[in-house]
């Protein structure tokens, strides 16, 4: 209903006032990309309005993308992607997928830390740097023969292991 009154306002003011409210958040990322999926819901409703609202849905996507490219460390960002945010238990990454925003999930250091967390099996560890590319076939199959547990123990070994068991 609160919603419903909000789009039937002028986009630039109910900007404002999501702007402050994502400021108030602890966490921006989630705000951020909250708003961006409200904004877009009112550019599906108010087709009048409809690219006002998908732009502002962009600034806030945009908004969420500058935080994360703000987080120093990639250790930081990786376990930041992966605990649980304050709303419905999802996290960073399920929420941008929940919400199809690829232009977030398509962030360079994102991609670089999902394809770490891909490959390794204690991603973690923060002795160990973050390999932001994928690994070559060679590796791979290196860690499947020298170490099969630690091969099972990363998502991509699961994967594998569950695939060819079943």
């Amino acid at each position: 209903e609160t919603r419903d009154q909000l789009r039937r306002g002028n986009p630039e003011d109910v900007a404002k006032v999501c702007y402050e409210v994502m400021n108030g958040s602890n966490f921006l990322v989630p705000a951020a990309l909250y708003l961006a999926e409200f904004m877009e819901q009112n550019a599906s409703e108010d087709l009048a309005r409809e690219q006002e609202w998908r732009d502002y849905s962009n600034y806030f996507e945009s908004i969420a993308q500058s935080q994360i490219n703000s987080i120093e460390s990639d250790h930081l960002l990786a376990a930041l992607m992966d605990i649980p945010i304050y709303i419905k238990d999802l996290n960073l990454t399920q929420l941008a997928l929940e919400q199809d925003r690829i232009q977030f999930l398509n962030n360079e250091r994102i991609n670089g830390v999902m394809s770490h967390v891909w490959y390794a099996s204690a991603f973690l560890d923060p002795t160990e740097d973050i390999e932001k590319g994928n690994q070559s076939w060679t590796k791979v199959f290196l860690l499947l023969f020298q170490r099969p547990f630690q091969f099972y123990l990363t998502p991509m070994g699961f994967n594998w292991t569950t695939g060819v068991s079943y």
